[in-house]
């Protein structure tokens, strides 16, 4: 509780602290009464101060987890949709006697689909590096040639691969996380 406020001779108001002691005679008669004033209007200023800077990083702290969960709600719930679209190209896949040009873009949205997961599994990483979880790499025995020709496909569909040109004598064997690889390339 901050001390009670004060005015001073010339009426401005002050935080302090008062002590009245009662004065009395050699007798034991009440003389009067004496009177400390202390000004703590600095030190309750510096209280204030640390009160309201408690309340601010408090609020940053709560926005800060609202923002998290939005993100990994927002993860989960992109998934549905995605699995919808997935589901109906994987169906359109298996049909027979459909011409290429369906057959490619059925293809393509399969990919795409994998990609779109894989960016909504980075946005839970990403909530899940912000509550302290970690972040998880799948470093297995890639294929750099076969993530390249992926990214250059995904590219050609959308047509922005008119000026790039890929081209590996070799295998080219690396130990990385692919999805995240071919991400990054994509990007």
């Amino acid at each position: 509780m901050p001390p009670p406020r004060r005015s001073s001779d010339d009426t401005s108001k002050f935080w302090a602290n008062v002590v009245i002691t009662a004065v009395h005679g050699s007798d034991g008669q009440l003389l009067g009464f004496a009177k400390v004033t202390r000004d703590l209007t600095e030190r309750e200023g510096e209280r204030l101060a640390r009160a309201e800077a408690e309340a601010v990083a408090e609020d940053m702290a709560r926005q800060q987890k609202d923002r998290e969960v939005f993100v990994a709600v927002l993860g989960h719930d992109l998934r549905n949709p995605l699995n919808s679209i997935d589901i109906a190209a994987h169906h359109l896949l298996r049909l027979e006697n459909i011409p290429d040009v369906v057959l490619r873009t059925a293809s393509r949205i399969v990919s795409s689909c994998a990609r779109m997961k894989r960016l909504i599994d980075h946005i839970l990483d990403f909530a899940r590096v912000r509550y302290g979880g970690g972040l998880h790499l799948d470093k297995d025995r890639t294929n750099l040639h076969d993530v390249c020709r992926e990214v250059l496909s995904d590219l050609e569909l959308q047509g922005k691969a008119d000026r790039i040109r890929f081209s590996v004598g070799r295998k080219l064997p690396y130990a990385s996380d692919a999805a995240r690889l071919c991400d990054a390339l994509i990007s």
